[in-house]
């Protein structure tokens, strides 16, 4: 863990998982849909080659828009967010082959309705964008959840992860 103490080693040691996590997932995803790296760029409006650069697992050339294009192909969301490094640790350290093929939305209906049935007293809600003489509804609000809906574990890894840096 010393070497993540160094910024260069640090930032390449999270982009090769980054490359290597990405190619993996869009090779999984094709493979599970029984689909050719043909039939996959065809459906995406791109070259086979491309397909397999994707998958290569060094690739390092991604782009949003090619990424949202997969993601939409095969109905799972794409989330590009900047983490923490602990967090990011985190989510390497837990990775395994059953995280490569993510649930496409029509599959995750039923666990997306418990979830938010679930816990809605633990929530922050967002008003509205009301005029300022309207009076704010819960009507239309987008709901994120709290700190408090963390997994104990995970902010006990994190803890640790910290520490050992």
């Amino acid at each position: 863990m010393s070497r993540l103490n160094n910024k260069g080693y640090r930032h390449e040691y999270v982009n090769g998982f980054l490359d290597g996590r990405l190619s993996l997932q869009i090779l999984s995803m094709r493979e599970k849909a029984e689909l050719s790296q043909e039939a996959l760029a065809t459906a995406l409006g791109t070259k086979q080659s491309r397909i397999s650069q994707l998958e290569s697992g060094n690739y390092d050339g991604w782009s949003v828009r090619m990424l949202r294009k997969v993601a939409a192909f095969f109905d799972v969301a794409l989330s590009v967010r900047f983490d923490s490094f602990t967090t990011v640790l985190t989510d390497i350290k837990q990775a395994g082959v059953d995280t490569l093929v993510p649930a496409t939305y029509v599959a995750t209906k039923t666990v997306r309705a418990q979830t938010f049935a679930r816990s809605a007293s633990s929530r922050v809600v967002l008003p509205p964008t009301a005029a300022p003489q309207e009076t704010p509804s819960l009507e239309g609000t987008f709901v994120y959840p709290t700190p408090q809906l963390l997994s104990p574990e995970l902010e006990t890894a994190n803890e640790n992860l910290a520490l050992a840096a």
